[in-house]
């Protein structure tokens, strides 16, 4: 048990580091997209429908954190939108 505990801190410790990492560019750089809960390893929130292709290449930009592993990774970043609840989210 211990074993597999260990094995696995460093990729869990990562994914919450780099989604921390994105939250924070966004919070910085976009104050009109506002993160509102962080879920495992996404996160969610809400931007004005007005500005929905700006701020979603935004985001894309922002969360593209690279991790300094000897071979560099950027863990792709996919966006779903619904202007209904996050529920239809497509």
């Amino acid at each position: 048990m211990a074993l597999a505990e260990a094995v696995a801190w460093v990729p869990q410790s990562t994914v919450a580091n780099v989604i921390n990492k994105a939250w924070l560019n966004i919070y910085k750089a976009a104050p009109e997209i506002q993160v509102l809960l962080q879920v495992h390893d996404s996160l969610a929130g809400q931007f004005p429908t007005n500005t929905k292709l700006q701020s979603i290449s935004k985001l894309k930009q922002l969360a593209q954190v690279t991790i300094p592993y000897d071979d560099p990774l950027v863990i792709p970043v996919g966006v779903k939108t619904s202007e209904v609840s996050w529920g239809e989210c497509a």
